[in-house]
């Protein structure tokens, strides 16, 4: 059996006029799960605060990788839970201006949204071709998005780091290349790969548009 524990993924917002909505929690430390040829990997960050377990299990439910990534604990701070409040209400808003007020909308929006007392450390990952975890953080360095990849079936070594555009949503990658989605300003979809610089130190460096 692969056992998941889902809660705190989902986000159900009940309206004044007794009506759901419903969408996915912003800062949910839910368990994910990919699958790869015979084999599974599954993500918790229910433990201790930065820390994320990987846990690879194959197609008879045994064990085959555990390993614990631990990141330096983040509080969730008020004004990252105010950002996505004002998201969510300037997305909903329209759609619902003739049920609700926008300032009723923004109370229900806070009250259904998961507020943990630390960040989650990762928002999402990826098995790639490269036999590698890729572990997209909350952490932003001015507009990159800072990524760790571990490789599967390392027990200690260290992750290494990898910095990519905000709008770039990886797909795969290889030893040599990552590739995924890029949306330029008008939101328009590119499928593209970049190049990886590799930098003394690090098995990988900075990933820059037009790299």
């Amino acid at each position: 059996m692969l056992w998941l524990d889902v809660s705190n993924r989902f986000r159900a917002t009940l309206l004044p006029d007794d009506s759901w909505m419903y969408g996915g929690q912003s800062f949910s430390d839910a368990d994910q799960v990919r699958f790869a040829r015979g084999a599974a990997v599954v993500m918790r960050q229910k433990g201790p605060p930065g820390a994320v377990d990987l846990i690879e299990v194959n197609a008879d439910g045994d064990t085959l990788w555990h390993r614990q990534v631990e990141f330096e604990p983040r509080k969730l701070s008020v004004r990252m839970i105010e950002e996505v409040v004002e998201r969510l209400v300037d997305t909903r808003a329209p759609d619902l201006a003739s049920r609700v007020s926008r300032p009723r909308l923004r109370e229900r929006l806070y009250e259904s949204l998961y507020k943990p007392e630390y960040l989650p450390a990762v928002e999402n990952f990826i098995l790639t071709a490269s036999g590698e975890v890729w572990l997209r953080t909350h952490e932003v360095l001015d507009t990159l998005r800072v990524h760790h990849v571990v490789e599967r079936g390392d027990i200690d070594g260290p992750p290494h780091r990898v910095l990519l555009p905000e709008s770039f949503r990886i797909t795969d990658a290889t030893t040599t290349h990552v590739w995924g989605i890029w949306r330029d300003a008008l939101d328009v979809p590119h499928v593209i790969g970049r190049r990886l610089a590799r930098e003394p130190g690090w098995t990988y460096g900075d990933v820059m548009p037009g790299g």
